[in-house]
């Protein structure tokens, strides 16, 4: 079924700290920067202050790319 992940009875692969996955791109981002999910689940650069989930392993250049992030958990500034 397009738009889903998975459906009733299908497995979900979850990607846990220090996995590496492909990310759709939200916008343009640079090799290492902290990246954090958009309005619409695709992969931004974040702020210092905002929590995110994985770094660039490359640079994504346009929306829509899919680009190697290694997942990185970290919580949003105090």
């Amino acid at each position: 079924v397009a738009g889903y992940a998975a459906i009733s009875g299908e497995s979900l692969r979850v990607y846990g700290d220090g996995d590496q996955c492909l990310v759709s791109s939200g916008a343009s981002f640079s090799a290492g920067a902290l990246l954090k999910s958009d309005g619409n689940g695709q992969a931004i650069t974040a702020l210092t202050t905002d929590a995110s989930g994985a770094v660039a392993l490359e640079s994504a250049t346009a929306k829509d790319q899919l680009v190697p992030v290694q997942v990185q958990i970290n919580p949003a500034a105090a």
